[in-house]
């Protein structure tokens, strides 16, 4: 599955979550023939994570997809897709993923990149150097 994982400093991970939630706006984004929309986000009550509903048109598919947005320990976030509705991965769902870890990224300049699965094209298309 496609996934981000991104280090934060302690002082930044203690509150990143609440920080997301409350810096997220619906958004719209286009690479090549892909369109994202990130329509919604939600925190989970029970556990350290979000979910973000994405609505990915691409031919020739449409599907309506979730990026979860993990902690998986202190300081460690996981993007990834959400099984709910069990998704394609497609080029557009690794567009959505890439699109949201750079929002992410844009937050503090001490959020790093830990590991990715992300094709290169994506991450460039994105704005995310590596």
């Amino acid at each position: 599955m496609p996934h981000v994982v991104l280090h934060a400093p302690i002082a930044i991970a203690s509150n990143l979550l609440e920080t997301i939630r409350d810096s997220f706006e619906r958004d719209h984004a286009s690479f090549d023939n892909i369109h994202l929309s990130l329509t919604e986000l939600f925190l989970s009550r029970d556990e350290p994570k979000l979910f973000i509903e994405a609505y990915v048109k691409e031919e020739p598919l449409a599907q309506r997809v979730g990026v979860v947005v993990r902690q998986m320990k202190t300081g460690e976030y996981m993007i990834s897709l959400h099984e709910l509705g069990f998704p394609r991965v497609t080029t557009g769902v690794h567009f959505a993923i890439g699109h949201v870890t750079k929002w992410i990224l844009g937050l503090s300049p001490e959020i790093t990149i830990q590991k990715s699965n992300l094709p290169t094209e994506i991450m460039e298309a994105v704005g995310i150097r590596i």
